[in-house]
């Protein structure tokens, strides 16, 4: 009988620790961050201009700190031309200096031009177009930070 008393313990001992395995199983997949977007969006540094390749934040930052008249001097193996030119979807300008961001279609500031002033974000650069109208997403080629630029 001692033998039978002791199984059954053994057995409801198994059966509580597989049901606390599966409530912490449970309890990870929880816990995991339920918006990644705002994870990378995080890793901008506090002064820069952040682009992503991808839409949502994914895929970078680029990082952008001054002015810089040509994004091809700038690397990203994930882009199709290996570097940031002509290569961001999502954008955020973590400026800290109150000035704006001018971006532009082309090198040296040239053809158009769209604004980002300090603390903006756009998850799908898509939705933009500059005063050229051509479409913002994937054709960013320099940037200019200014006082012109604001909300």
């Amino acid at each position: 009988m001692s033998n039978i008393r002791a199984s059954l313990n053994a057995v409801r001992r198994g059966a509580r620790l597989g049901i606390l395995g599966a409530v912490l199983g449970l309890t990870a997949l929880v816990a995991l961050p339920a918006t990644p977007a705002a994870a990378s969006m995080s890793q901008c540094a506090s002064g820069f201009f952040c682009v992503w390749n991808a839409t949502g934040f994914t895929d970078g930052p680029g990082s952008f700190g001054g002015n810089n008249q040509n994004w091809s001097l700038f690397s990203h193996s994930t882009c199709p031309s290996g570097t940031w030119n002509n290569c961001a979807s999502s954008a955020y300008n973590h400026g800290s200096s109150g000035l704006g961001v001018n971006i532009y279609v082309d090198i040296d500031y040239a053809t158009g031009s769209f604004c980002f002033p300090q603390g903006t974000s756009e998850t799908n650069l898509s939705v933009y177009t500059y005063t050229n109208g051509a479409n913002v997403n994937n054709s960013i080629s320099s940037n200019f930070w200014t006082s012109t630029c604001h909300s």
